[in-house]
């Protein structure tokens, strides 16, 4: 009996596994999306494994997610992904503190250069307070990256964390939103 030649579906694409441990533990993120898609972005993001929809609200969906950022760049649905991280202090203020500052130039750094920004901003209520402007003035320094206030690639977006304990920052994993291309059928990211 001749040997058995390996079909070409085997050598078509790998399997895709679903990622391990506890859901829960997965990093989190949260999609823009333009008011009156939460339902087809919610819908598109649900058929990424590894992808745990956890709520969808006006004009954003958060999300836990073990898999690649990248491939959440290639979605059509959504206007930007942010990657999400909670702090438990009462007020911005608090993001100056030593360990806080640490934490949170750190995680930015790994989105930056995931993402290839080369300038950032700050969006948040109270950008021209005196602790804001600190704020920003550290995390660039602590970054390397020149602040743009209207064109920052890297956005940080600051508000009270949900159910009002804490902060939270969301940074736009790409350097700019995505926008769809030839008729939807694509994304690109805008400037």
């Amino acid at each position: 009996m001749p040997p058995r030649r390996p079909s070409s579906r085997s050598k078509s694409r790998p399997r895709r596994s679903a990622p391990r441990g506890n859901p829960a533990e997965w990093p989190l993120y949260a999609a823009e999306v333009l008011r009156g898609l939460e339902e087809v972005a919610r819908t598109e993001l649900s058929a990424i494994a590894g992808l745990d929809v956890l709520s969808a609200a006006d004009e954003e969906i958060r999300f836990r997610y073990a898999g690649a950022t990248e491939r959440l760049s290639r979605l059509r649905s959504v206007v930007a992904v942010y990657a999400v991280r909670q702090w438990d202090v009462p007020r911005p203020r608090g993001l100056l503190g030593h360990q806080q500052l640490g934490e949170l130039t750190s995680w930015l750094r790994g989105v930056a250069e995931q993402g290839g920004h080369r300038s950032f901003r700050l969006s948040a209520a109270g950008r021209e307070t005196e602790v804001m402007e600190r704020l920003s003035a550290e995390v660039g320094q602590a970054l390397g990256l020149p602040e743009h206030p209207e064109e920052g690639e890297l956005r940080l977006r600051l508000r009270p964390a949900p159910g009002g304990t804490g902060w939270e920052g969301l940074a736009r994993l790409t350097p700019g939103p995505f926008r769809p291309v030839s008729g939807g059928s694509a994304t690109a990211r805008v400037g």
